[in-house]
């Protein structure tokens, strides 16, 4: 269907009407040659019919006075005389059979081709006299020479010409002014159409000047300054849409990217600065709908009892008041969208759970509730702890491919931002934890020294063995609970630590010499290259104490384990501690560092906690691969001297 409205149309329309215009100056200056051509053939063969007129009068007058005296005089001007009297007769002939006819040929005007003529009816009634006077004149002449035509009379015939001729000259000279009075007239009105065809190409050209300058021009000009204003930072301003066209169009997209830009800035700083879970999300439920439809958003946090459960909502930008809801996580889209790290789209609820027989707890609250088209953006990467953000939307079908491609090109910066204010969630939480577990060891150290204390009076009583048994049992298990407590003030307090230059092989080799498992072998694979860090000596030893021990006691008796250096870069270096013992599953791997999570019967959970916080402590970082052909290993990086 034609846009009448679009800019390819209009162009279309004004660059057609200025060639029309072009095109009917230069065929009407055509056709103003062609009949100024035609004209000047008719102006040139009147002029040819009064000269004959008066050549035939002034040759009769001539002949009169010096009429010829004797006979051969007679028979020289009969020769001369009437051969001149016949071609001005033939001419007369034949120019007025052009000018009855309307035709002229080739042979009278010179041409190429014959040219056709509509005379006007006053000039075709003239034309017809001169025609009707000058039959009967030539009837005159002819019967004047008389019937003999060796020895016609010329007298006669001169005498006739000069009384009679006079009417004939006036007939063709009315004839030659009145031609000349047409094509005078007919000059004046073509040049008038043709000044009337080149004003209104001039003007046409002015007005689709004017149009292109108002229309197209000054908007673009309009949208490259909002455009660079934009590249320079300046985001929310709007450009006037005017029209429908290609231009307003681009307006429109240029303020919806204006808006969305300001919003997505305004978004990311409050995201940055957020660092409580509800405040962020608040942050989200109000500036995300100026980017994409929402009505309703959440965030669903998994547990270790793989279940996902619905930490925070919000609906029309208002907190919902629920109670913790958790749905299973196996085999359902939240699985799948933390599995892959990538957006899913749901576009139709209700069609997709019509459609499957699974047991999609989250999703049919969200079709009892009355959302119909559900995006899952996973928090995997920067958050301490697995989650995804919902956002719904009432309408089935409503998040277009633009919808989806925004959030796919942000959607790296969300999580990130994210991440971090989950993070500072899972430090406050974990701070409190401290904090708590802190006080309660304090609270329990009192206490168990007295028990201690009464173990060793106990002990040095005689007693049978089954009571000295009992009693090396409590002792031990007294022994344990005192050592977790170290561990648990050790991993709440403040890390102070007191950086020195630090020889890293010679630091690892005093850990190696301290293992006490004999039928197990530690090696060092270590070049020459001396290494040095500036590190706590005592912090890290302590970090790398632990990891030994974990390596030795998952590794079987007469298994190595491996320690190596790699200096991958001029900045870091990394030191690896690996082993072939059991493998540790990969989703394991992220919660080592958790405290208290342990794998291990009699383990405190708080071993490479305190290792990972003594390693970011010193600007490192501490990452693990486990898999059944490559083993166990346990990289530290660490900043270089």
């Amino acid at each position: 269907m034609l846009q009448i409205h679009t800019l390819r149309f209009q162009f279309s329309l004004a660059i057609f009407m200025l060639v029309l215009l072009l095109v009917l100056s230069s065929g009407f200056s055509l056709y103003t040659l062609n009949r100024q051509q035609a004209e000047n053939i008719l102006s040139q063969l009147s002029a040819r019919l009064q000269l004959s007129a008066q050549n035939l009068a002034m040759q009769s007058n001539n002949y009169i006075e010096n009429q010829p005296t004797n006979k051969m005089g007679y028979q020289r001007d009969r020769k001369l005389y009437l051969q001149d009297m016949k071609g001005h007769m033939e001419n007369f002939d034949h120019v007025t059979m052009a000018f009855m006819e309307n035709q002229f040929p080739a042979s009278l005007t010179g041409l190429s081709k014959q040219v056709d003529m509509n005379l006007p009816a006053h000039v075709n009634q003239q034309v017809n006299e001169l025609e009707d006077y000058w039959i009967s004149f030539r009837h005159n002449i002819d019967k004047a020479l008389g019937a003999n035509p060796d020895m016609p009379d010329l007298l006669e015939a001169a005498r006739f010409i000069m009384k009679n001729g006079n009417h004939l000259e006036m007939l063709t000279s009315e004839l030659a002014i009145t031609l000349a009075q047409q094509i005078e007239q007919g000059r004046q009105r073509l040049l008038i159409v043709n000044y009337v065809l080149i004003i209104c190409t001039i003007l046409s050209a002015i007005i689709i000047l004017f149009w292109f300058l108002t229309v197209v021009l000054r908007p673009l000009k309009i949208t490259a300054l909002a455009f660079n204003e934009t590249s320079l930072g300046i985001f929310g301003q709007q450009i006037p849409i005017t029209g429908r066209h290609e231009i307003a169009k681009l307006a429109q997209a240029y303020n919806q990217l204006s808006n969305r830009l300001q919003g997505f800035f305004r978004l990311s700083s409050k995201l940055q600065q957020g660092s409580n879970l509800e405040e962020t999300l608040s942050f989200v439920a109000e500036e995300f709908p100026a980017l994409i439809p929402l009505d309703w958003m959440a965030v669903l946090f998994t547990d270790h009892q793989n279940n996902i459960c619905i930490e925070c909502s919000f609906a029309d930008g208002k907190k919902e008041h629920r109670s913790l809801t958790c749905f299973p996580l196996r085999h359902t889209f939240l699985e799948e969208a933390i599995k892959t790290d990538k957006l899913i789209h749901i576009s139709d609820l209700e069609k997709k759970l019509a459609n499957n027989k699974q047991n999609y707890g989250f999703l049919r609250l969200l079709a009892d509730i009355k959302r119909r088209d559900v995006l899952f953006l996973p928090v995997v990467q920067h958050s301490p702890i697995p989650a995804v953000l919902v956002f719904a939307s009432r309408q089935a079908n409503t998040y277009q491919a633009e919808h989806i491609e925004l959030l796919n090109n942000i959607g790296h910066l969300i999580t990130h931002s994210f991440g971090r204010t989950l993070s500072f969630v899972e430090r406050g939480r974990l701070a409190d934890i401290g904090q708590f577990a802190s006080g309660i060891a304090h609270e329990i150290r009192s206490p168990l020294s007295t028990i201690n204390m009464a173990l060793g009076y106990i002990q040095k009583q005689d007693l049978n063995e089954p009571s000295q048994r009992r009693l090396k049992l409590a002792a031990g298990e007294s022994k344990r609970v005192e050592l977790l407590l170290g561990d648990i003030l050790l991993y709440a307090k403040p890390l102070q630590l007191h950086p020195e230059k630090t020889a890293l092989k010679i630091l690892i080799q005093k850990v190696i010499m301290q293992s006490n498992q004999q039928d197990k072998k530690i090696v060092a694979e270590f070049d020459a290259t001396k290494v040095f860090i500036k590190a706590d000596p005592a912090r890290l030893e302590q970090v790398f104490i632990n990891l030994q021990n974990n390596a030795l006691d998952e590794t079987e008796i007469g298994k190595v384990v491996t320690w190596r250096l790699s200096q991958l870069t001029t900045c870091f270096i990394d030191i690896e501690i690996h082993n072939y013992g059991k493998v540790i599953e990969n989703d394991l791997i992220p919660r080592l560092f958790e405290p208290f999570f342990t794998t291990k019967s009699r383990g405190t959970g708080l071993g490479l906690g305190i290792v990972k916080r003594i390693v970011d402590a010193h600007d490192g970082e501490i990452t693990v691969t486990s898999s059944e052909k490559e083993g166990t290993r346990f990289i530290v990086r660490l900043p270089r001297l």
